[in-house]
Order: structure tokens, then C-alpha cells, then sequence
């Protein structure tokens, strides 16, 4: 072969990335920035709300981790004709009362005392015996019809999040989203405008719901809220219409207002997100502001970067006289048998007649396993303390021995898939060591641990194969530990993860673990 391609090849292979340099799926990172859009608002126009909302926010990372954007949309399905007649009403409101002297909030308590049909309150008599035109202005304007018809959207907006408008199909979105987000261990920052809140403050709850979780792991920035309920900061313009109509359904259906916008012709009703909220430059740097501390004061949820650690502290003894104990996933199945004590069915018997290896079955779908080694060796592990394999890594090892003739041994294996797990389900994991001296000394012993990414413990016990006096045999010439770890997500429906797979969505798992009996393998 020429020598050039040749060393063209090796060049080629060299730059190949190793198994070794595997990013960990289970890595606890990143920040998730999700828009929850207002009603009557397309897949486009809420996708626009995202991406300006993008322009204020200006993060593609934060501290150093990714930041990724999703719209939560709201599709409402609603007619929004009433919303554009109350703006069209509020601007006449203004142009016709300009010269009124009173101050502002009393002037628009009047607009909504006419909009309520309280024709004759206190406010409206005190303006027409100032201005007496100004009841003519209430018969020409406000009619019956139009305080029935802007009357029934206002009601119908405050109640949208117990209605059926499409609701369960929203929510069982959102609550996909979420579960998917939470599951990667994302710190989210949701910023929702108008009818959106009321999905934002869902969200919310059912992020607080979910295990590693809580207050300190995500914010939420709302945007002319129709909810009295807040969750976070709020920007809310008392020339907004819409919202402020809503205040006439209780005294605290909404939060009062804390920023003032002038009426413009591009948005007569004061309550679109572009064209108002972040078209003027008193509410859009307010905005800025309350997404930049939003983003500032979350915190990493309570989660780890692994599914599953498994420990196994060996005695000094064991480690003595044990060769080097190996680790692979051996079987995959969604309905398990399990066997004895004397189990072997996961065991072959070595070339040379001497010991045994882990024998995985020829259907097993292993996951990604690491070594987290407690302290490193320059010669085997990663720089970050690791070796790590997907199935028969330490599985074909043999080694007599460690040459930790004092002292115990920690191993540490870290599971590290946490996307896309096989729908089976249920894995089981070998642990499995030859004895290197029948004749072996007492306290000969293992204690073995297993915790999921929450740190919740399913296995702690310790077990002893020391002989039953001195200078005794051992009763196992090899023994080990079968080990069923259980990542499923039987608890989504066909639908559901029919929709996950088609927005490329994580979900998340149940986890479990439950310990079979060990195998002893009898000389």
C-alpha cells in the first residue's frame, strides 16, 4: 500500500473520537427559557413573541452552560374581535376626554364604571357635572351590546384556565415539556404574557412536583398577567385595557398595575406583547431586567450526573484474595425472571479452566457505564478519573489481585444514560470476582450500595464469604452480585409518547432498583 496513504489513514483514525470522550447524558446542566404566549396568538405570532423575547433576554449561554428556547404555545382558539373593539373604545375613551381635569387613574376608573354599566356612579355624576358632554358621550359610545359583547370577553379570558377551550390538550404539552426539562436537570427561566400566565403558574406547580425540585431552580417573569397568583416579578401597564378590564370580575382577579405606557395607534388596547410591552422602552427595559435577575438567582436542582451509582466496598481481606472484580450489564428484559442463589445462567467458564467470566445474554441492550475512581491511575483512567464502558468493559478482566494488601477497595460505577433508554425497562447489572485461595481468612467481605439520581437509596446491605472459622475454606470459589436497576416509562400513554418522539422530548423515567440474590459459585 503507498505509504502516504497510509500515513494519510493513521492520521484519520487518530483524530477519531474515542468511546472514552462520551459526553455524559446525565450531566446536570443548562438553563431552559420557555415563552408561554397570550390568547387568540398563531404558532407564528407566539414564535415571534419567543425570538423578540430572545433579543431581551440575549443569553445563548449563562455561567458558562447552554440556554435553549421553547415556545410553550397556548392555543386558544379564540375570537379576539372583542380585545381590538375594547383598544378601538379605550382610544375614543381618551381622544373625548382630554380635557378633563382629573387625574388619570379616576379618569380610566370611569371608562371601566361605563364598561360595567355603572352608568351613575360617583365618579361618572362628578364628571358630568364638569363636563356635562360627557353623557352624551357614555349613550353614543357605550352601548348595551358592546358592554355585553367586551363584558363576555373579559369573563371569558379570566376564566380560559378551567375552561375546555383545547385545554387538555395544552396542558399535556406543557406537562411534557416540563417533565422533559426537569429530567435533564435544566434551571428554567418561563416568561408569559397575558392568558399565558395562567399556564405559566400550571407549570409552575407541576415543576414543583417533580423529585430534586423547588423554588430556587425556577423563575418566572409575568407580562400583563390575567391571574392574581404571581410566582415572580411582573410588569402590568395601567393603559392596558385588557387586563385592567379584568379587575371588574373582583377587587383582585389581577395585580395592579406598576408601569405607565402612553396609548398608541399600533395598539389602542395597551396589551400586545410586541407592539406594547416591548415596544416601549419604560416596560421593555423593566422586562430586560426582571429576566436578567430571573436568570441570576437559579440554582442547580438537587440531582446528581449519573441514573444510578452503584458502591462496592470490599474488605482488605476480600481484595486479598479476590481477583479484580468485573462489571457488565448482562440482560435486558421487561418481564423478569429471577433466579436462585446458585444462579449462573450469566456465567461462562474461562478458556484455561480456571474461574469464571460475566457472560451477557445475546439480546442485552447495555447502558453506558463508568468507573468513578477515588483516586486516579495515570496509566488506565480519563482525566476526569474515569473508565468507562457500554458493556463488557470490565467484564473480560481477570487480574489477580490489586496489590492493596492493607486495605480495602471502593469501586464506583456511575450508570450515564439517561436519554433514550431502551423501553424495556428493566436492566440487570454483574458484579462478579474469582476467589484466588480457597483457604482464606475471616472477614471477607463486601458491602454494596445502589442510589438513584436523587439520592434516594434502594440497596445498602453487606455480604460475607469469609470461611465459617480460621484458616477455613471459603464456601465460594467465585461469587457476585446480580443487581435490577429500572429506568421505564410505562407511565406515559401511546399519545403521549408519540408526541415526545416527535418533538425529539426526553420525558422522564421512573427509576427503581431491586436486589436479586448474589451468585455463589460452589467448589
Amino acid at each position: 500500500m503507498n505509504k502516504h496513504l497510509i500515513a494519510v489513514m493513521l492520521i484519520v483514525l487518530a483524530s477519531l473520537p474515542s468511546r472514552a470522550a462520551t459526553v455524559n447524558e446525565c450531566e446536570v446542566s443548562g438553563y431552559a427559557f420557555g415563552f408561554f404566549n397570550g390568547v387568540a396568538n398563531t404558532a407564528m405570532s407566539a414564535t415571534r413573541g419567543l425570538n423578540e423575547l430572545r433579543k431581551q433576554a440575549g443569553y445563548s449561554q449563562y455561567n458558562g452552560e447552554d440556554v435553549e428556547y421553547r415556545l410553550f404555545y397556548n392555543d386558544s382558539r379564540f375570537d379576539e374581535n372583542a380585545k381590538y373593539l375594547l383598544g378601538d373604545l379605550a382610544e375614543t375613551f381618551d381622544q373625548r376626554t382630554n380635557e378633563l381635569d382629573q387625574r388619570v387613574a379616576e379618569r380610566w376608573e370611569a371608562f371601566w364604571d361605563v364598561i360595567n354599566g355603572r352608568s351613575n356612579s360617583s365618579i361618572i355624576e362628578r364628571i358630568i357635572s364638569i363636563v356635562p358632554a360627557f353623557a352624551q358621550l357614555i349613550t353614543d359610545v357605550f352601548s348595551t351590546a358592546v358592554n355585553e359583547i367586551i363584558t363576555r370577553f373579559l369573563q371569558t379570558l379570566s376564566s380560559l384556565s378551567g375552561g375546555t377551550i383545547n385545554t387538555d390538550e395544552v396542558r399535556m404539552q406543557h406537562q411534557l415539556i416540563n417533565d422533559s426539562y426537569t429530567w435533564q436537570g435544566k434551571k428554567l427561566v418561563y416568561v408569559a404574557h397575558s392568558q399565558g400566565n395562567l399556564w405559566a403558574n400550571e407549570s409552575f406547580n407541576h415543576v414543583l412536583g417533580q423529585e430534586g425540585y423547588s423554588a430556587d431552580n425556577i423563575a418566572i417573569v409575568h407580562i400583563a398577567p390575567a391571574s392574581p397568583i404571581l410566582n415572580g416579578d411582573y410588569v402590568l401597564s395601567s393603559s392596558d385595557f385588557v387586563i385592567n378590564g379584568l379587575q371588574f370580575t373582583g377587587p383582585t382577579s389581577v395585580p395592579l398595575p406598576n408601569a405607565l405606557l402612553p396609548i398608541t395607534r399600533t395598539d389602542p388596547s395597551g396589551h400586545m406583547l410586541i407592539e406594547s410591552y416591548l415596544g416601549q422602552s419604560k416596560t421593555r427595559t423593566k422586562i430586560k431586567s426582571q429576566i436578567s435577575n430571573a436568570f441570576d438567582r437559579l440554582s442547580k436542582p438537587e440531582m446528581e450526573d449519573y441514573l444510578f451509582q452503584m458502591s462496592f466496598e470490599y474488605s482488605a481481606n476480600f481484595v486479598q484474595h479476590h481477583e479484580k472484580a468485573q462489571f457488565d450489564f448482562v440482560d435486558t428484559k421487561k418481564n423478569r425472571e429471577y433466579c436462585d442463589f446458585l444462579c449462573d445462567a450469566y456465567l461462562s467458564k474461562n478458556a484455561s479452566l480456571r474461574g469464571y467470566s460475566l457472560k451477557p445474554s445475546e439480546n442485552v441492550k447495555p447502558l453506558i457505564f463508568v468507573e468513578r475512581k477515588e483516586e486516579q491511575d495515570e496509566e488506565t483512567n480519563n482525566e476526569d478519573g474515569s473508565e468507562e464502558s457500554s458493556g463488557g468493559g470490565d467484564g473480560a478482566e481477570t487480574e489477580e489481585g490489586t496489590g492493596e494488601d492493607m486495605q480495602g477497595k471502593t469501586r464506583n460505577i456511575h450508570v450515564e444514560t439517561c436519554q433514550k433508554i431502551p423501553e424495556e425497562g428493566s436492566f440487570l447489572f454483574g458484579e462478579f470476582s474469582n476467589i484466588t485461595d480457597l483457604s482464606s481468612p475471616l472477614d471477607m467481605t463486601k458491602k454494596l450500595k445502589v442510589i438513584d439520581r436523587y439520592g434516594d437509596t434502594w440497596i445498602s446491605k453487606t455480604r460475607d464469604v469469609s470461611p465459617r472459622y480460621e484458616d477455613g475454606y471459603s464456601p465460594c470459589a467465585g461469587n457476585g452480585e446480580n443487581i435490577e436497576i429500572i429506568a421505564s416509562q410505562a407511565h406515559y400513554t401511546s399519545k403521549q409518547k408519540i408526541y415526545l418522539e416527535k418533538n425529539d422530548l426526553s420525558g422522564n423515567y421512573r427509576t427503581g432498583s431491586t436486589d436479586l440474590d448474589g451468585t455463589c459459585i460452589l467448589h
